[in-house]
């Protein structure tokens, strides 16, 4: 018997126009015209607009007169660093630079991290203000204090504690960490960097950690208006900062050159924001401070020492949260009452021991073995 040949689909082949339906349909070819155009002028890529970083930092660091935020809200009332000679009205605040990375979680939570910090207060630059630059010092030693932390490791950071350049690498408890952190954070104006901060806030919340900024800054954010690629690579290399590529993506190195990549978009901001006055006196000083060299572990040892184990407390903290995410693991691996009753599919269903007056060997029978238990 003669079948109908199926016709192609429309958006590739044109249909036949014959009145006989049988016939099948041929391609539609394009006939390609050739146009001379004259070419205008490239068009540029649109420039985004400057965020609320910039306004901030021109804020914190006395080179912008804004009596609102760009939001429209009023400034918090923060204490000024004033210095006569120099040329320069700073807030005394403490800039907090975190960065977390080797996150290891399941299903019953974060098993263990390494959390990186690093710490620069305005009262030590304010102190350096009245001293005159040396090259011979390296001043990111003397002014940024770095810590990396391996929290809940339970092998106590064996072979990952030798890329950490920039000063104590130390194995922490989460309580031990909580604790650390409040005390360098209390009773001191913090403002927080981070760079990307989608991951530090999502663990932050997560497990309880809270340092009460009065400003968030984002590196990434801060730059969008000028470069394109914003990754700290990029970053480190256009700033001129010194820097191994292959101690990056190493929490406490990652934390420290975010610092370091602050203070240079804050003196380039400086220098290229018209207000009609000479720079502030800051502005080499921070220059210095970012394109520091990396420090000797000589240097460092001075601080204190570069490993730290954690002590028997610590340990008992450590095995401690890990007995409660194994039973918190082991609890969420156990079927449900509800997923029991239900039966897989081609598969014959147990009936459940929920009545008290069947026999205790009817559990080895199914309903269409056994009947109804009595």
């Amino acid at each position: 018997m003669f079948t109908r040949p199926r016709l192609p689909r429309g958006n590739t082949l044109c249909q036949c126009q014959f009145k006989f339906p049988s016939v099948l349909a041929w391609p539609r070819f394009k006939t390609t015209t050739t146009t001379t155009t004259t070419k205008g002028p490239k068009r540029l890529p649109k420039r985004r607009r400057e965020t609320d970083e910039p306004a901030i930092l021109a804020w914190l660091l006395g080179y912008s007169d804004q009596a609102q935020q760009p939001s429209g809200a009023p400034w918090p009332d923060l204490p000024k660093l004033v210095s006569k000679k120099a040329n320069a009205t700073i807030r005394r605040v403490r800039f907090v630079s975190i960065d977390i990375d080797g996150l290891h979680q399941d299903k019953a939570g974060i098993r263990q991290f390494d959390f990186g910090v690093s710490v620069l207060d305005t009262v030590m630059i304010h102190r350096q203000l009245k001293r005159p630059l040396d090259p011979k010092i390296n001043l990111a030693t003397q002014l940024i204090k770095s810590s990396h932390y391996l929290v809940e490791d339970a092998e106590y950071g064996v072979g990952r504690r030798t890329r950490f350049a920039f000063g104590s690498c130390r194995v922490s408890s989460l309580t031990k960490l909580k604790q650390r952190l409040k005390k360098e954070t209390k009773n001191h104006n913090v403002v927080l960097i981070m760079h990307g901060a989608a991951t530090e806030v999502s663990v932050m919340k997560r497990l309880c950690i809270e340092l009460n900024p009065v400003f968030t800054i984002d590196t990434t954010t801060a730059v969008q208006h000028l470069f394109r690629k914003r990754n700290l690579r990029w970053l480190l290399k256009e700033y001129k900062i010194p820097h191994e590529t292959m101690r990056l993506h190493y929490a406490g190195n990652d934390a420290h050159y975010i610092l370091r990549v602050l203070l240079m978009i804050a003196a380039r901001h400086a220098k290229t924001k018209p207000s009609g006055r000479e720079p502030p006196d800051w502005v080499p000083v921070f220059e210095a401070v970012a394109r520091s060299p990396r420090p000797e572990p000589e240097a460092l040892r001075k601080c204190g020492p570069l490993r730290i184990t954690p002590g028997n407390k610590e340990r008992k903290q450590m095995e401690r949260r890990r007995e409660i995410l194994e039973r918190i693991e082991k609890r969420m691996g156990e079927p449900s009452r509800d997923r029991e009753m239900v039966g897989l599919k081609g598969c014959r269903q147990r009936f459940p021991n929920c009545d008290a007056m069947s026999p205790s060997w009817a559990d080895r029978y199914t309903i269409s073995q056994y009947g109804m238990l009595p």
